[in-house]
């Protein structure tokens, strides 16, 4: 968890309302509603953000064919990216707004 110390309120949006809580009321929260998951609403937590690929340069004959890969490539993530929000969607932790 997070260091809280000095923080007088700490504010907490569920269900479309904001809650302001102090660090004590905050770990009491945390305590009754956990951590969210696709199937249980509770707190995100952080995490690792994801490296970028190294720049790469393609050359040649092969150039074409490897464009086409990386674009089909792209649009398979960008597909699985959509599907994980409408599942965080669906489950209440991400909002439309």
């Amino acid at each position: 968890m997070a260091d809280l110390t000095g923080k007088e309120r700490i504010y907490v949006f569920q269900g479309g309302r904001k809650y302001e809580l102090t660090p004590n009321d905050l770990r009491q929260w945390l305590a009754g509603n956990g951590v969210a998951t696709l199937t249980t609403a509770g707190m995100v937590l952080k995490s690792a953000a994801v490296t970028n690929v190294a720049t790469q340069t393609v050359t040649g004959a092969d150039a074409a064919s490897v464009a086409t890969s990386a674009t089909t490539a792209v649009n398979a993530v960008g597909t699985k990216l959509n599907a994980l929000l409408a599942a965080l969607r669906t489950a209440g932790i991400v909002s439309n707004t």
